[in-house]
């Protein structure tokens, strides 16, 4: 799954606005990679309650840090 496809299913299931969900830069759907994202105003355990929605191997999320800013696109640098 891309970043763009995974960003939608998060915000429909956290009941939030695509733009609520940042990234720092986009994913194809061919590899298996980790994406970092911020979320405006959400609790930890509302993300963790989707790792049982989504049983299947394709979306996980986990490793929740709180940060002051939002990411933005191209806000990595190459992490």
């Amino acid at each position: 799954m891309d970043t763009l496809s995974a960003i939608s299913i998060l915000a429909k299931n956290l009941n939030c606005k695509d733009a609520n969900i940042g990234y720092a830069g986009t994913k194809d759907k061919r590899a298996v990679t980790f994406q970092k994202c911020t979320l405006y105003r959400r609790k930890a355990s509302a993300l963790l309650s989707l790792n049982n929605i989504y049983r299947q191997p394709y979306m996980r999320v986990g490793d929740f840090e709180l940060v002051n800013k939002p990411l933005t696109l191209g806000s990595a640098k190459g992490m």
